[in-house]
């Protein structure tokens, strides 16, 4: 039963019980939505190979995002052009991609540099 839970604890709206204390989630990286139970079990099928997961993470990536297609974001910030890839308005959340107005033209908010 333990490994069950393990594999798929972060199949929770993209949460593990540790992930949820840090405000943090694992998203989907083409949807950016929480992963469900098949990418849950993906992400954390390599950690049965500790040594392998050792070696990978000191090149900065995850092996088991890699084969889930998942990222880790913070929730408070989930739609910072950091974690979306988007410049997006703070406010509105319109695409400023391009914008050099530094204003958004959909609610005039001011850009940040």
């Amino acid at each position: 039963m333990f490994p069950a839970i393990f594999f798929c604890k972060d199949s929770f709206r993209g949460h593990s019980p540790g992930k949820w204390v840090c405000g943090v989630r694992v998203v989907d990286r083409d949807r950016g939505e929480p992963i469900g139970l098949a990418g849950s079990f993906k992400r954390n099928l390599p950690l049965l190979i500790p040594l392998v997961v050792a070696f990978l993470l000191q090149k900065g990536h995850r092996l088991g995002d890699g084969w889930a297609k998942s990222k880790v974001v913070w929730k408070r910030y989930a739609n910072h052009p950091v974690f979306t890839g988007l410049f997006a308005c703070h406010r509105c959340q319109f695409d400023l991609t391009g914008n050099v107005s530094g204003t958004c033209p959909e609610c005039g908010a001011p850009v940040p540099a």
